[in-house]
């Protein structure tokens, strides 16, 4: 009789034939060996960071950072995330958005991700320092209300002066001609006596 197949090497046979190499997952034709300086390279290291697309790519995502992550519109995030992939398609040389295929020739080389996870990879690089930048608009916007609060009030104390000073002119030269009647009657009662031989002054 044919012995039978354990468990164990049934599972270890379905998981040879599920898993596939990384490099499957990518157009393994166009492997890259020497990426250009306008390729911006996936992944982690000094040697990526300071590639020279990656710091065009890093200057077009700092300046669109803002308008991402104010919008309420994700499909406004989508056009911005996709209008920095476009641009770096159309430098020239054309920059792609490459990955490490570290699965054959011993590794070195480079595939070209697609679309969709270039856009990705761009949405999660503006996506960092997001709630700093919420932050400072919220504190920005704040300040401009106490601003707009402030001249409303400063408006509102000029008013209330100006009140304040025509009442008190009002009031001064009401005395002042209360004052001048007052003198005009005592002058003329002077006036009277002297004339008036039964009033003696």
């Amino acid at each position: 009789k044919p012995k039978k197949q354990s468990k164990k090497s049934k599972t270890k046979a379905k998981s040879k034939a599920v898993s596939a190499p990384p490099s499957m997952l990518y157009d393994s034709s166009h492997r890259i060996r020497t990426p250009n300086a306008n390729d911006v390279l996936c992944g982690r290291g000094g040697n990526i960071n300071n590639h020279p697309g990656n710091i065009a790519f890093r200057s077009l995502v700092s300046e669109q950072k803002n308008a991402y992550n104010l919008s309420t519109n994700k499909n406004q995030k989508s056009i911005i995330s996709q209008s920095i992939v476009d641009q770096i398609h159309s430098l020239v040389p054309s920059g792609r958005f490459l990955t490490k295929d570290e699965t054959m020739y011993g590794g070195g080389w480079w595939v070209e991700v697609d679309n969709a996870k270039a856009v990705s990879k761009t949405s999660q690089a503006l996506r960092e320092g997001a709630p700093t930048i919420r932050a400072l608009a919220a504190a920005d916007n704040k300040s401009e209300l106490k601003g707009t609060k402030g001249a409303g009030s400063t408006k509102a104390a000029k008013r209330s002066l100006g009140k304040r000073k025509r009442a008190s002119y009002k009031r001064s030269a009401s005395a002042k001609v209360e004052k001048e009647a007052s003198r005009e009657e005592d002058d003329q009662e002077q006036e009277e006596a002297s004339l008036h031989p039964l009033i003696v002054p």
